[in-house]
């Protein structure tokens, strides 16, 4: 309450006018501010790059980004050098400044008056002030350092006494007045102002260097296969590059530039910094590509649509052979395609030494500054980040970062030039891998050249994405066939039996997919055909294998070859070097001579079955596409459509609802589903920002909720739900009955509950395709998109089978592994495990790699259920299978009677034998022999000690539902001598085992 009233009756004393003001001098005193002022000087230089010393990087005011994990400068300016250790000037370096300051040992006079103002109201209002009555002396004093003519580091200081403003020397005088305050000025008094000064300096500006770091004027620096001028003269001064850094700073918190210095107050310190460089500089710019559309892939029907670059690139192609008269007759039927978005990939670059790895600058284009007469090693990268409205991220890129004959501006970059003079040099090479792919080159500039300019290409893999992940990729989409009016989950092509195809990749490089005719096409350079960017020839003959389709095998298994003659397009390099040597690239018809863009196969995973061998190709740009699977539909509609599988909850028996989605999502395979199963939709958006309202059907099916207990509804026709909201790229939601959430992306394994919700369950009765429709209602007009999901009931496991050897042998043990699989894919939903006598096991979610047959070769992954234990009789997962137990016992072989040389084999899928003898009381392992048939010598194995023999077996089975599969079962048999020999029979001795080999 204090305050406020406080703050009020100041409001009320200065809205109203001062009509007088009186001071009266209370105290006078006298005070010595006498105080000690520390002048510091401090010189260095600088070296161009390569002549030893440590590297210098200017970074000052910069601001570090992370990318990847990594920390760069975000500029696109980077100024580096080295550090001068050893020199010699044309002359000694003189730094001057004048001081003029208040003489020390005199006495200021101060004066503290109490002023009292009145107001037109009556109101009175008192306040102190401190008047200086008299002042020291001044001074003017100028001191000199002088950098003598062979040095290049020095460092020294100078004191002097000085008096300091009282306000500087006593914290409790707060403000000093040369006059005190009038009605006019109050409660303002006329400020103290005058100081302690840095009145002017003076420096060399421009001088020579005669050596520095042992090399002279017009001496050459070699680092590698790249060399530089040193210049001659050889100019060094305070300012380059627009810059300058002589500088006085004091500690009043100014900085200048020397030769700016004009009346800078100080107090108790004052700093000159010289660092000393050479005038000249020379630039490395590296540019990057320019930015390019987004492609995102996915499968459609065959027939009825067209893909031709740039907007559509078909990925892959699946067909089937249909039976028809006398003969086999192919069908194209499904396909991945890569369709272009409005979305963009924004490249930036960043640059930075490859001996100085802390500082690297990132930017659209970055230059690298360095003195002339440098050397260096430089390593640089491409980062591509996905812009797509309000959401964007850093992706990845594969392989590598490339050299590239075509910058940003679509301009060719002509390297010929600065090889020939020893300025570049670049190879491809084999960088520690990371998310941030670097390339290394090595260059040069001098006065001769001043500038190396380079651009920059890296293939970006939108499916890696930092710091989060907007959406799971998938490598791969499992589909179906039709042959003869029957769906099937594999066809064929390629050599007989060689090639079964089960799947499209959705992920792979988009450049060699494009459709050649044989003689005719060349092969293409990406960013030549989706931005126009010109390119280099490769002057190269490609002789490749194909295959024709055979009419009488329905296979594409008749050998035959394809002829690729020259030019084909390229743009990147693989090296770039100083001597003259013409390696098949040319810029029109005209040959290079210093870079080459040779196919060596170090660019993509391209490799071509050739006619005499593999096909390497050079170095065209590529992009990889952002692998979306779908349910399959005839359309290229902004809705993707994925199957989630879900369960009532995630323990063996549900005591109450808790639905929960099993990743990963999307998956690999987006339209196969389970008779009677739970499942969710996964409906993920492609298109523009635009407001959106979806309806979802489903064909038929039951829906599972809770009421008095779970009740399942037969439906047709049935809408799901309706999702009306805003729709941007890449938004997802899943969808149920009644109920749609926000997509959050699973991995394989990753399940996200729910709570209690209602369930789709697809049919039992049901074979083949059904229907999902989506209803589309957008700006006052709707469109109608349908999908296709299949219902499969085949089902079948891989059993793998290993037996346990343990140090103290007790019993027998076979560990059994079930791993559930639908239509030969690995597949996971909450199954319970049944065992025999209905033991119920939990289900266990794995993770499996699932390779991509493509040139990219893409690992992926999906979920897959699994079941460990010891199984008898039989085993219920998704369907029964029965057990039946066959033993393997181990046979004996007398080889030798004479050295006791004793086989040991076994029937059935045995790997080894372990063998144990009876110590303390147990069976203990002695040893064990790998190798379905082994050989021991038995001379040393007594009656009274017998050696236990135990088969190791390990296997595999594939089997389907109401299969019989026989478990091998290993049973341990006892062994001893029961011959004569020259050993004999020491009684009491214990048996000894020596193991010779296998049989």
């Amino acid at each position: 309450m204090r305050i406020v009233i406080l703050l009020l009756l100041s409001i009320l004393v200065y809205s109203q006018v001062v009509t007088s003001v009186t001071c009266k001098k209370e105290f006078e005193f006298q005070l010595d501010t006498s105080s000690v002022v520390t002048i510091s000087f401090s010189f260095s230089a600088l070296a161009p790059l390569g002549m030893g010393g440590q590297t210098v990087v200017f970074t000052e005011g910069q601001q570090w980004v992370e990318v990847w994990g990594e920390r760069f400068l975000n500029l696109s300016k980077l100024l580096v050098a080295s550090t001068a250790t050893s020199g010699l000037w044309d002359r000694d370096l003189t730094y001057s400044l004048t001081l003029e300051y208040f003489k020390p040992g005199d006495s200021w006079v101060i004066g503290e008056y109490f002023c009292k103002a009145r107001y037109d109201n009556g109101l009175e209002v008192i306040q102190i002030y401190y008047k200086v009555e008299k002042e020291p002396a001044r001074e003017v004093r100028q001191i000199s350092f002088v950098v003598l003519q062979t040095q290049v580091l020095y460092r020294t200081e100078e004191r002097i006494y000085v008096s300091l403003r009282p306000d500087v020397y006593y914290s409790w005088l707060t403000s000093l007045c040369k006059e005190l305050p009038d009605s006019l000025t109050w409660p303002r008094c006329t400020p103290y102002t005058r100081d302690n000064y840095v009145v002017s300096a003076s420096s060399p500006r421009v001088w020579k260097a005669l050596e520095i770091n042992s090399k002279k004027p017009g001496e050459i620096v070699v680092l590698r296969n790249v060399y530089a001028v040193v210049p001659n003269p050889w100019l060094y001064g305070e300012c380059y590059l627009g810059r300058c850094s002589a500088s006085i700073s004091t500690d009043r918190g100014i900085v200048v530039y020397i030769g700016d210095v004009y009346n800078i107050p100080f107090s108790k310190r004052v700093d000159i910094s010289i660092i000393a460089a050479p005038i000249g500089w020379g630039e490395i710019e590296v540019r990057p590509p320019r930015q390019i559309p987004l492609y995102v892939s996915r499968v459609v029907q065959m027939g009825g649509f067209s893909c031709r670059p740039p907007d559509c690139f078909v990925v892959d192609e699946v067909g089937n052979a249909t039976w028809i008269g006398k003969n086999w007759v192919w069908n194209w039927t499904l396909a991945s395609i890569a369709v272009k978005t409005p979305h963009i990939l924004v490249p930036y670059v960043a640059v930075g030494l490859v001996q100085d790895g802390q500082y690297s600058a990132i930017g659209r284009g970055v230059s690298v500054y360095m003195p002339l007469g440098s050397v260096a090693v430089l390593k640089t990268t491409v980062l591509w980040r996905l812009e797509m409205g309000n959401k964007s991220v850093w992706i990845g890129s594969t392989p590598g970062t490339y050299l590239r004959v075509v910058d940003d501006r679509g301009n060719i970059v002509d390297y010929e030039e600065a090889a020939s003079r020893g300025k570049l040099e670049y190879r491809v090479t084999n960088m520690p891998l990371s998310n941030t792919k670097w390339a290394v080159f090595e260059t040069a500039v001098d006065e001769t050249f001043r500038k190396v300019y380079t651009a920059w290409y890296s293939p970006p893999n939108p499916c890696s994405q930092w710091p989060r992940q907007l959406l799971n990729c998938v490598h791969l989409q499992h589909v179906y066939t039709k042959v003869n009016g029957t769906f099937l989950s594999y066809t064929r092509v390629g050599t007989t039996n060689k090639w079964p195809v089960t799947h499209l990749a959705l992920i792979d490089w988009l450049i060699p997919k494009i459709p050649r005719i044989c003689g005719r096409d060349r092969f293409s350079d990406f960013m030549s055909l989706v931005v126009g960017d010109p390119a280099l020839y490769f002057w190269h003959t490609y002789r490749l294998r194909t295959y024709e389709f055979n009419p009488s095998t329905g296979d594409w298994d008749i050998p035959r070859e394809c002829e690729y003659p020259p030019p084909h397009q390229v743009s990147m390099l693989s090296s770039v070097y100083n001597t003259a040597s013409y390696r098949n690239t040319t810029r029109g018809f005209e040959k290079l001579y210093f870079e080459t863009a040779e196919g060596n196969g170090t660019f993509y995973n391209y490799v071509f079955e050739g006619v005499n061998g593999y096909e390497y190709p050079a170095g065209w740009t590529d992009v990889l596409p952002l692998g979306i699977p779908s349910m399959t539909t005839n359309t290229t509609s902004p809705w993707l459509v994925f199957l989630v599988p879900t369960t009532a909850c995630r323990s063996i028996i549900c005591t109450s609802l808790d639905v929960t989605l099993w990743g990963p999502t999307p998956g690999p395979t987006p339209d196969l589903a389970l008779p009677g199963a739970g499942y969710s939709f996964l409906i993920i958006y492609t298109g523009t920002i635009k407001n959106i309202t979806i309806r979802i059907f489903i064909e038929k099916g039951f829906v599972a909720y809770i009421q008095k207990g779970v009740i399942y509804k037969p439906v047709e026709n049935y809408m799901l739900t309706e999702v009306k909201k805003l729709w941007k790229p890449l938004d997802g939601v899943y969808v149920g009955p009644g109920w749609w959430t926000e997509y959050k992306p699973l991995v394989s394994c990753q399940y996200l509950s729910l709570g209690e919700k209602s369930i789709y369950v697809t049919p039992t009765d049901w074979a083949g395709p059904l229907i999902l429709t989506i209803e589309e209602f957008s700006e006052g007009a709707s469109k109608r998109y349908s999908y296709v999901f299949f219902i499969s009931n085949n089902v079948s496991y891989r059993i793998d089978v290993t037996s346990t050897t343990p140090q103290n042998f007790t019993t027998l043990y076979l560990n059994v592994s079930l791993s559930l699989y639908v239509n030969r894919i690995p597949y996971f939903h909450g199954y319970v495990v049944i065992g025999e006598g209905g033991r119920v096991r939990p289900y266990i979610c794995k993770t499996v790699d699932i390779l991509s047959h493509s040139f990219f070769g893409g690992v992926g992954q999906t979920s897959q259920l699994t079941t460990n234990g010891e199984f008898w009789g039989e085993v219920d997962i998704v369907d029964r299978i029965r057990l039946v137990d066959k033993f393997v016992i181990p046979s004996f072989e007398i080889v030798y009677f004479s050295r006791g040389v004793v086989k040991i084999n076994a029937e059935g899928p045995v790997i080894g034998f372990a063998f144990y003898l009876m110590r303390n009381g147990i069976w203990t392992k002695v040893g064990e022999a790998l190798g379905s048939c082994v050989l021991i010598n038995a001379t040393l194995i007594y009656p009274w000690d017998p050696l236990l023999v135990l088969p190791i077996v390990k296997y595999h089975i594939e089997a389907r539902a109401g299969d019989v599969v026989v478990l091998w079962r290993p049973k341990p048999s006892l062994f001893f001598k029961t011959w004569a020999d020259s050993m004999g029979y020491s009684i009491g001795v214990s048996s000894t085992l020596e193991v010779l080999g296998k049989c």
